[in-house]
């Protein structure tokens, strides 16, 4: 799809209207590409504040209404029967693991066309994010015109 520079620029992209999107101050000048040969997210940045971070993106796309966009005119089969592929791409995505000694989050996207209305996805993924063993600090999912975190991992109270 994309050669390493242009999925870098396309991530880069993304997170920024991610961020344009949220209450997250990430200073934009320490925002970098990690390493995938280490093991690292996607994104690797400072907060203004303070604080290292990674995040990690994931396009939720229906690969069948895509590949039937790419060859088809849409004129001359108004009506397709597919599955939704968001399901299985956020379980694969939730499972991976990192090298990194800094907070990992997750960043799910819509990237049209999709089968499912966003607040379906949303819902259909957030118990998958309580349910599976993974390290994020957060899971957020972006759609067309908002981002909402849908998993924070709990914080542990240590006895008096």
């Amino acid at each position: 799809m994309y050669g390493k520079k242009e999925k870098v620029a396309y991530e880069k992209e993304v997170f920024l209207r991610f961020l344009s999107l949220t209450d997250i101050h990430v200073d934009k000048d320490t925002i970098r590409a990690g390493d995938p040969h280490k093991n690292e997210p996607d994104i690797l940045c400072e907060f203004i504040h303070g604080g290292d971070a990674g995040f990690e993106l994931s396009r939720l796309t229906n690969r069948t209404l895509m590949m039937i966009q790419k060859s088809r005119t849409p004129e001359k089969y108004p009506y397709v029967r597919c599955g939704e592929d968001s399901l299985r791409q956020a379980r694969k995505k939730i499972r991976k693991r990192y090298s990194v000694n800094v907070p990992v989050n997750l960043l799910l996207y819509t990237e049209y066309p999709i089968s499912s209305p966003e607040s379906y996805i949303r819902e259909v993924v957030k118990p998958l994010a309580r349910s599976l063993n993974h390290q994020y600090a957060e899971i957020w999912f972006m759609g067309k015109d908002t981002a909402t975190v849908i998993y924070e991992r709990p914080l542990i109270s240590l006895p008096n």
